[in-house]
């Protein structure tokens, strides 16, 4: 073979081609799936539009590794030089993509290997690579070759970024894919075939989404579970179908045979090894560059430790995020230029990371101490006498005070213990009795009449708290409990001073003009005088009411006690339910048997019983009986008596059954009864009044 002159090897026909041969390094974006189907362990991985093919590339890449160490000869005019048949011997060795790109240098070498005698040099490189899908019996080598490492430029428009669909053997953008394919099952066009019919057998199908790449997300997607078909494929297929069909009409000799023959000959049984190579070697790919970056990033971090910074500070979540950004470079080497343009950036995101670290440790601390200082308490409060529990705070509302607050926020890393409190828990009853004199205060406050008569004198102001009229509510709480949202007086404000609301916000307790207006209604019908009638005189009463203007219910009209009626009144006036209030009062006669037919109050039944001798009941309230055994067997006290052996706990935080609020009877009639009957007219003029105040 005569010698090949540098003008053929290069001729400039050929550098504009040359430019789209895949010679550079393997690059993760340059490819996404030269396969016509995707591996479901690779979801949802989405690139840029390329325009090499990986495949080839990771090829080169691994033929280039093996070459490592080894002299290369640069000089081929000798090689060149040789008999053909001894450079078709010597290229019979190389890989099947060196064969490809041989084709491309010089028209002489694309002679050599494109010629008909050298179909043997291409089976001999494709024998020697197994791991290459072989050619198809019905395609010519190098078209093969060209397929598998050609670039990827779509047979229909030439658009880049077009990957290969080894069913239909042709690079298909998506506007192709989708202009020209049709779905055995179509989403919105009526079908070309029965989903039955022979044709779809016949032809070559694809499992791919759209043509620029893969993805599995779809695969719910009939058109992708079902496949798409090339339109003329199945148009083609349909005439050869008609004409074998023709045929055996005619009773043509062996055209039954021909026609299964043919069916067996059109199967595809190609496609999915040759899928399932590139899909191996994308795979590989995939797995490289992340290992390649998963170094880079550990290069990254131990030059941070390296510089001082601690390793809990360089392995946050915020770097790490930062570093994945760089995950796109083409190239993952931590060269000096890099530090220099990202260093600062490393540093600030640590700085970050360390006063957040702080900032979780200081107030885990902060968090610690608070349940040390609970823990402390609790104990406190054990030694205290158990009627005093449903009126002592939380342990949160002793924070206001500064002793307490520089305690538990102690700038040190000191941990919290009873040795480090003894000094302030020796001061708790000073304390507690001054968060009393700080919770009447505020309460007195609030009374409509504080800024008029100055209420100067304790006695007076205390008096003021007992008041039937002086009715407050908690308010987050009030609305969700069965009781209702009125609190009378001092009393019941105490007891309510467990509420773990009031911790958190305190003027959440505050005085509620609605229920003082209705309870002044009542004190004055029943003859008292609202600004001396006490709760406890109330109380002592022990009338019961029932609302006229209430529908009758199956068994008779619902009964009230006087503060469950202001409860309901207060209700029923805020939702404009009655026009006008009707109150029954129910004579004494009545009274007395609607009490024989209520719920026993305190109900034993309920989790809110304690022992007054011991604090065995702390935090852990228990049914009347159980107490009651408690104290025969534990105290030996035969006979024990409610208040003074056994307690009912008031407090907040616990369920307690209701008594007359759910008593119905039907003998009770409004003769039985004397009646009042308040209208809206009596809360607008207190609201008139109450916004001077």
């Amino acid at each position: 073979m005569p010698g090949i002159s540098s003008d053929d090897v290069l001729s400039p026909s050929l550098l504009e081609h040359l430019s789209l041969l895949p010679l550079s390094d393997t690059d993760l974006e340059d490819f996404f799936m030269v396969t016509g189907y995707n591996d479901t362990q690779r979801k949802n991985l989405t690139f840029s539009e390329p325009t090499r093919n990986v495949v080839a590339n990771a090829i080169m890449k691994t033929e280039r590794r093996k070459l490592t160490g080894k002299k290369k000869q640069f000089d081929l005019t000798i090689f060149l030089g040789l008999p053909l048949d001894l450079i078709l011997e010597i290229f019979g060795h190389l890989h099947p993509i060196d064969i490809y790109h041989i084709a491309q240098t010089s028209k002489s070498l694309r002679n050599v290997v494109l010629a008909r005698n050298s179909a043997s040099l291409w089976k001999a490189c494709f024998s020697r690579h197994p791991e290459v899908p072989s050619c198809p019996p019905d395609m010519s080598t190098p078209r093969w070759a060209t397929l598998l490492f050609g670039p990827m430029v779509c047979d229909d428009c030439g658009k880049y970024g077009a990957r290969l669909d080894f069913s239909f053997r042709q690079h298909l953008c998506s506007a192709c894919f989708n202009r020209l394919c049709v779905p055995k099952v179509p989403e919105l066009d009526v079908a070309l075939y029965e989903p039955d019919d022979i044709v779809w057998g016949l032809v070559p199908v694809s499992h791919r989404y759209v043509g620029d790449y893969y993805n599995q997300t779809y695969e719910d997607v009939e058109v992708v579970r079902y496949g798409r078909f090339l339109r003329k494929d199945l148009q083609t297929m349909t005439q050869k179908l008609k004409e074998l069909r023709e045929d055996i009409t005619k009773n043509k000799p062996g055209s039954k045979a021909a026609f299964e023959a043919f069916k067996e000959s059109t199967e595809e049984q190609h496609a999915r090894p040759c899928r399932e190579w590139a899909l191996d070697i994308f795979n590989s790919v995939i797995d490289e560059k992340k290992d390649l970056f998963r170094s880079f990033q550990a290069r990254i971090r131990e030059r941070m430790i390296g510089l001082g910074h601690d390793r809990n500070n360089v392995c946050s979540y915020g770097l790490q995020t930062f570093l994945y950004s760089f995950e796109s470079r083409k190239t993952h080497k931590l060269t000096r230029r890099f530090w220099r343009e990202n260093k600062t950036s490393f540093e600030a995101l640590v700085a970050s990371r360390k006063e957040e670290r702080q900032m979780f440790a200081r107030a885990t601390l902060l968090d610690t101490r608070r349940c040390a200082f609970q823990s402390i308490y609790l104990e406190y409060l054990k030694t205290l006498s158990p009627k005093t529990w449903d009126k002592l705070p939380g342990y949160k509302e002793l924070f206001q005070f500064e002793a307490i607050y520089s305690l538990l926020n102690d700038p040190s890393d000191t941990a919290l213990n009873e040795l480090v409190c003894r000094e302030v828990f020796a001061k708790l009853p000073e304390y507690l009795h001054q968060w009393r004199q700080l919770k009447l205060q505020s309460l007195l406050a609030q009374l409509p009449d504080a800024k008029a008569t100055g209420l100067t004198d304790p006695t007076i102001s205390m008096h003021k708290l007992y008041l039937a009229t002086s009715v407050f509510t908690c308010t987050p709480c009030g609305a969700s409990d069965a009781s209702g949202i009125c609190l009378f007086g001092w009393d019941d404000v105490s007891v309510h001073a467990g509420c773990r609301t009031l911790a958190r916000s305190p003027h959440d307790l505050a005085f509620y003009a609605p229920g003082s207006v209705v309870a002044g209604a009542l004190v004055s019908f029943l003859g008292l005088d609202p600004t001396t009638a006490s709760v406890s005189d109330i109380d002592c009463l022990d009338i019961r009411l029932l609302c006229a203007q209430c529908p009758q219910r199956y068994g008779g009209h619902k009964i009230y006690t006087w503060r469950e009626y202001v409860n309901h009144t207060v209700d029923i006036i805020q939702d404009a339910q009655h026009l006008t209030q009707s109150w029954h009062l129910l004579t004494p006669d009545t009274t007395a048997l609607v009490r024989l037919h209520e719920s026993k109050h305190p109900s034993p039944m309920d989790y809110s019983w304690s022992c007054n001798h011991c604090p065995a009941a702390f935090r852990n309230l228990a049914l009347r009986p159980f107490v009651m055994k408690h104290v025969k067997e534990v105290h030996s006290i035969s006979a024990p008596r409610e208040g003074d052996d056994i307690i009912y706990y008031h407090g907040a935080g616990v369920e307690h059954a209701q008594g007359a609020l759910t008593w119905e009877h039907a003998s009770i009639r409004h003769a039985d009864s004397n009646s009042i009957f308040v209208t809206s007219s009596h809360l607008d003029l207190y609201y008139s009044e109450a916004s001077s105040w």
